[in-house]
């Protein structure tokens, strides 16, 4: 590059560069960066006023885009973050600079950086960007171009290189081929030298890509342009990144030095579909909804002040909720019609477009709240504290978000928030359980086992009686809580156990796994005050009876720090699981000699739920289950995590309530293949009349669960597929062995209800099993019934009967209820369906869906249509039927084969559909691109296909619909016809 040019302006204008070359360099970006906010905004309002919606990409470039500046043979690449209306995160080889830009009346610019303040007028030249700072220093930053870089001139696909790797090519000698319409086209090298490529053959490259890079034949002839290295610092140590000490542990105390009204701000321009503040974080890149809540609610030595936390909680769901109650008023049919119904101006309307364009990453933060208002945490809405009216305002209004839109988990969770809130404070129901167990005798405590017994309260507010100064009370709550914690299976002949440690209670008792109907084994239970009571146990505590299924340790008061620092509270629990393990090491060999294969412990705290940690003898010794951490001791068994222990290894279960349980597992038979596995109780009786409905509901709720579980950067970046197990803990009265047919209707109309409903959602959250386990309760023992429905077989279920072995407690096996076959391995992935989570995985990433699910789908629709158009009238059984055609000899003949067995990327059916106005049915020819195979491109195979699919249609006179998803014809690749 000659800067002959620049030589000559310096000698014309006098240019000055008393500014800090580096300043300078920052001040350009800035310029620039307002300056492609401002024109990109002009072009998106000049198309709102003459009717016309922007793409989100253009709404994206307006939230992060980069910009180039070059000054003295060096390139500048900044990555621009708009974190709100005039402010920008500007980053540059990891450091991240902040500034406000605001626009004066005479076009210059004020660019606040830390405490500097400067004025900036630029003006953009032929030769490049010239820009006056402060009215006195005079900056030329030169357009260059890199001659050793190879880019590519418009979007495309890349087809081939036309010299090897390592070849001498000659200035404008074609280099490669472009595809684009359909269309090759050769790109020239700009200058000679030795080639280097950079990209691979079918690579969808854009405008400015990098395709290879040059070693000069003659570098003298040009001055290269190096990219900027190292660390970029503002003069002045006032610059300094203040925020970085805050990148490691976003949630410490020192979170305080920044103040609410900063953290409001920043959560505020978030779902306004602004990125997230750089001030806070190294980059905003690194930034998310999780981190930025944890500055909302963050841990510390300090007093809590409650109503402003949530004050700010609420300024966040009000900006949330000025953006999306309008594009929520939309959903159901209205979604066209945005210009037309906007009430504002046209900026007011490009500002509503950028949040709901961005409400993918907002919906985050405001589900990360809400979960938070219903954690455990400080600043959750705990019972007895009152939420303030415009938190309350806001709660209300997001309820009645609708389901579709992707606002159903903001509903739910804001329904939760507002029915916790309104809960009685938790001394008047902790007063009211202690008169009820005051009030009961020991013979009817068996009362106070089903689930609205005790006021309505769980088992975790009736172990805070393990402590109580009233042994009576000490001990009718122990065994109150160890029927509600088994109200499943079968428990009977509680009784006290005398002598042992002082200070301690001991119970005895009977217990039976639900299914075997009696209570043949022992259990045993051990209340003691605190953890040092708990450790002496090792020297001094005597097993009783020969032979026990289980050992149960209640500790009645475990101390929490009082500094409310995580790290503390991590130490402390680990210094927790520490002890208790060194307890179960110390009584290993009583254990083993009472055959006890299970030891649980219950630690309770004060206002808080417990903990429940176990241990399970693996041969060797006991080992702490990790994985199921909080977790009560029967959920265990009732989850039936011992046969999905079979197939899977479990990560530690992210739960969201005391009845569902979320667990990433990853198969035992490849390290690579993961899955969401949920696992949900549900505890209420049922009967014949009202379960599918239930079954619906929960269903719907899972979903909700798999959708949080989602949001989990671990589980976002590997995107398992999910299976859902829903157990109905409760018999259903009057029930038979002659109803589990009618059991497996209902189930599978309730499948149905969901499949029509939330199609697409199932296919997005990426679900391919579901289970529902129920019991018959008119037999004796009652009968377990379990319901699968795969997605591999169009969500058509199965019922399957369980046989348990009374002993251990486990299921043996199962029996197929049409059929008669037996299965012992429930859980085996067979081939088909591990090719198609493949295949469906595949189209997932390309954005679509894939074709052998359009069936189902089109199934579910006709199914939907039915019940809303008739809804007197019974769907019509086969209402869709399909049967697919491939080719052979050059003609389309009937297929029985898998799905997912095509070679060719073109899929053809005929199909049979019963809708309103046909209910006889009416013959459709359906044809669709495989995106898996080839990418769904059109090779000869794929237009023979299509085009014998497209007389097939003709010949019959029946309508021909085709299914697109495709990356166009593969002509790039045809030798013959490149030169036509």
């Amino acid at each position: 590059i000659d800067t002959a040019w620049l030589d000559r302006l310096i000698a014309d204008k006098a240019v000055q560069t008393k500014l800090n070359a580096l300043d300078a360099v920052f001040y350009a970006a800035c310029f620039r960066a307002f300056s492609m906010v401002k024109d990109r905004t002009a072009v998106i309002l000049d198309g709102i006023e003459r009717g016309h919606l922007p793409l989100s990409n253009d709404l994206s470039l307006l939230r992060s885009f980069n910009v180039e500046v070059a000054f003295a043979q060096t390139k500048y690449v900044w990555k621009i973050y708009r974190t709100g209306a005039d402010a920008f995160t500007l980053e540059i080889n990891g450091v991240s600079l902040d500034a406000k830009i605001r626009e004066q009346p005479d076009g210059s610019l004020y660019v606040q950086a830390g405490k500097r303040v400067a004025q900036v007028q630029g003006q953009e030249e032929a030769l490049g960007l010239r820009l006056r700072i402060d009215g006195s220093s005079t900056v030329t930053f030169p357009t260059l171009r890199d001659p050793s870089e190879l880019r590519s001139e418009f979007n495309g696909k890349f087809v081939r290189f036309l010299h090897a790797d390592g070849a001498e090519i000659e200035k404008g000698e074609p280099y490669a081929e472009l595809e684009a319409m359909k269309m090759i086209m050769s790109l020239r090298a700009t200058e000679s030298g030795v080639i280097h490529q950079a990209v691979t053959p079918g690579a969808i490259v854009a405008p400015g890509q990098l395709l290879a890079n040059l070693d000069l034949k003659d570098p003298s002839q040009v001055e290269l342009v190096k990219a900027f290295e190292g660390e970029f610092e503002l003069s002045g140590s006032e610059a300094t990144r203040e925020t970085k000490r805050f990148a490691s542990n976003a949630g410490a105390s020192t979170v305080l030095d920044l103040g609410l009204d900063d953290i409001e701000k920043c959560l505020c321009n978030t779902v306004r579909g602004f990125a997230i503040a750089g001030e806070f974080f190294n980059s905003p890149a690194t930034a998310s909804a999780t981190k930025l809540v944890q500055l909302l609610f963050p841990g510390g030595d300090y007093e809590l002040d409650f109503q402003r936390y949530h004050t700010v909680c609420a300024k966040v769901i009000e900006s949330f909720l000025q953006t999306e109650k309008f594009f929520a008023g939309l959903v159901g049919g209205d979604e066209t019609q945005i210009i037309a119904k906007f009430p504002g101006s046209p900026r007011e309307l490009l500002e509503a477009l950028m949040a709901h364009d961005a409400l993918k990453d907002s919906r985050p933060v405001v589900a990360s709240i809400l979960r938070a208002l219903v954690s455990e945490g400080d600043m959750a809405v705990h019972t007895g504290h009152e939420i303030g009216p415009d938190l309350k305002e806001g709660l209300e209004e997001l309820v009645t978000l609708p389901q579709e839109g992707g606002y159903g988990e903001l509903a739910l969770l804001a329904s939760s928030v507002l029915q916790q809130a309104q809960a009685k404070p938790f001394f008047e129901q902790r007063e009211e359980v202690r008169r009820i167990l005051v009030n009961t005798s020991r013979g009817r405590l068996g009362e106070l086992a089903p689930v609205d017994a005790v006021a309505g309260q769980g088992v975790d507010l009736i172990s805070s009686f393990f402590g109580d100064k009233d042994t009576a009370v000490r001990a009718k709550a122990a065994e109150v809580f160890i029927r509600r914690l088994h109200r499943s299976y079968s428990v009977s002949e509680f009784d006290s156990v005398e002598g042992g440690p002082s200070d301690t209670l001991q119970l005895t008792w009977k217990l039976g796994f639900p299914g075997v109907g009696k209570a043949n084994l022992d259990a045993h239970c051990i209340v003691v005050q605190n953890v040092d009571s708990m450790e002496s146990l090792a020297s001094g505590w005597k097993l009783p009876s020969s032979q026990l299924q289980e050992v149960n340790i209640f500790v009645a008061d475990v101390p929490v720090p009082v500094m409310k620092d995580k790290a503390m509270h991590k130490a402390a629990f680990a210094s927790l699981v520490e002890k208790c393990s060194k307890l179960v090491a110390g009584i290993t060999a009583q254990l083993r000699e009472k055959q006890c294969p299970l030891v649980h412990f219950v630690l309770c705290r004060d206002g808080a739920s417990p903990f429940y940690l176990h241990y399970r003898d693996d041969g060797s010794s006991f080992q702490e289950l990790s994985q199921y951490r909080l977790l009560r001791s029967s959920h265990l068994h009732t989850m039936d995590l011992q046969t999905v222990e079979k197939e899977f290894s479990l990560a530690e279960a992210s739960v969201s309530d005391r009845r569902f349980a979320v667990f990433l597992g990853k198969a035992h038979a490849s390290a690579s293949a993961s899955m969401l596995l949920v696992r949900a109780l549900y505890r209420r009786q049922v009967n014949l009349s009202d379960v599918e409905e239930a079954m619906s509901n929960q269903l719907l709720e899972s979903f909700d669960r798999i959708e949080r579980a989602q949001l989990d950067p671990v589980v976002e970046k590997i995107q398992p597929t999910a299976r859902i197990f829903l157990h109905f803990q409760s018999p259903i009265p009057g029930c038979t062995d002659r109803d589990l047919k009618l059991l497996k209707s209902i189930f599978n109309r309730a499948m149905q209800r969901r499949v029509t409903a939330y199609g697409a959602r199932l296919l997005k959250l990426r679900i391919e099993v579901v289970e529902i386990k129920v019991w018959a309760g008119a037999s004796s023992p009652p009968i377990a019934l379990r319901l699968i429905a795969k997605a591999t077989d169009g969500w058509d279920g199965d019922a399957l009967l369980e046989k348990v072995d009374a002993d251990s407690g486990k299921i043996t096996s199962w029996v197929d209820i049409d059929t008669n076959e037996e299965r012992t391995d429930l859980y085996t992935t067979t081939p088909l369906e591990m090719k198609m989570h493949a295949k469906r995985a595949a189209a997932r990433r390309a954005n679509t869906t894939y074709i052998y699910d359009f069936p189902r789908l089109f199934r579910a629709a006709l199914t939907q249509r039915w019940l809303v158009e008739r809804p007197n009238e019974p769907v019509p059984e086969k209402i869709f039927m399909s049967k697919e055609l491939r080719m052979q000899d050059g003609h389309l003949v009937e297929t029985s084969r898998g799905l997912g067995e095509n070679t060719v990327g073109m899929v053809v059916w005929v199909c049979m559909m019963k809708t309103p106005e046909y209910p006889d049915g009416r013959e459709v020819v359906l044809i669709g691109n495989d995106i898996t195979v080839k990418a769904g491109s059109f090779g000869t195979a794929e237009d023979d296909k299509f085009n014998l699919a497209s007389q097939l249609a003709r010949q019959r006179g029946v309508p021909r619909v085709y299914i697109a998803a495709n990356s166009g014809a593969r002509l790039g690749t045809v030798e013959e016809l490149k030169s036509m």
